[in-house]
């Protein structure tokens, strides 16, 4: 059997509405360590990896590994009828063919029950492989989200361009416009920066780099997940975008949930522009 409890069920809505757009029917595996999917877009030029460590649920439970496949739109769907401040427990039972959703209101005896059929998906499990990224730039979601959205007005592809003096630049150009955004590293003892404002730069190898900014605005839809974003980037190899997951305890404190990283094939004829 499987069941995991999830204090908030606003965030696994706002980690399906981040997965929908890119990929419809999804594999979902389920281990005693938490949850995980691999999966690419169907025009298998970004990929979407999600983990949720079985520690960041209220309550995880997995006696043997499971595949659920499901269509995300469905499920999307139906993580939208949960109210904001909603519970949200996951179960499937042994053998059954059906996810049941529960949704339940604190300090009230309302509770939701949904059920979604679970479908054979015939895809091949992938793997990502290590890699030792030659930069890698941290910087706050909102700032990101702005920077590709800006840019996007004066071109549709986006050349990354980092030097361990000049930090990194961001710039689009079309027919009749260009755009270009600088942003330097915060330095280590700037008390006036706030964490969630910071930018940290790591240049080990410069690279020069275009990607298609459709996909990118795209990605921006997990900006709500996280106060900051991590781009890593090696010269020819894909650029993986990371937004590290928490949930917010009762104390006001946070607990790592996982994450979601989004991996984009870089423009090879483009990388001049």
């Amino acid at each position: 059997m499987v069941e995991a409890i999830l204090g908030q069920a606003s965030l696994l809505k706002k980690i399906v509405d981040c997965i929908k757009d890119l990929v419809s029917d999804a594999n979902f595996q389920v281990t005693p360590t938490g949850v995980s999917l691999n999966a690419m877009d169907s025009s298998h030029v970004s990929l979407v990896t999600l983990n949720l460590l079985a520690e960041g649920f209220d309550h995880f439970q997995c006696t043997v590994p499971r595949t659920l496949g499901l269509k995300t739109e469905s499920l999307s769907k139906i993580m939208k009828c949960s109210s904001k401040s909603d519970s949200v427990t996951l179960r499937c039972e042994k053998d059954s063919d059906t996810l049941s959703l529960f949704f339940e209101a604190p300090k009230t005896t309302q509770r939701s029950h949904f059920g979604l059929k679970l479908i054979d998906i015939d895809s091949e499990p992938l793997g990502v492989p290590e890699t030792n990224y030659g930069t890698v730039i941290r910087l706050p979601t909102a700032t990101f989200t702005k920077i590709c959205q800006d840019l996007s007005i004066t071109g549709d592809t986006i050349s990354i361009k980092t030097s361990e003096k000049m930090g990194v630049s961001f710039s689009s150009k079309n027919d009749m416009a260009e755009g270009k955004i600088l942003l330097e590293a915060t330095p280590p003892d700037d008390d006036k920066t706030p964490e969630n404002e910071s930018v940290s730069l790591k240049v080990d190898e410069p690279v020069e780099l275009s990607f298609a900014l459709r996909y990118l605005v795209m990605f921006c839809k997990a900006a709500p997940l996280s106060s900051h974003v991590l781009l890593k980037l090696s010269q020819d190899v894909p650029l993986a975008v990371e937004y590290p997951l928490s949930m917010d305890k009762e104390d006001g404190d946070s607990r790592s949930l996982g994450t979601i990283c989004y991996y984009l094939a870089p423009k090879i004829d483009d990388q001049k522009a």
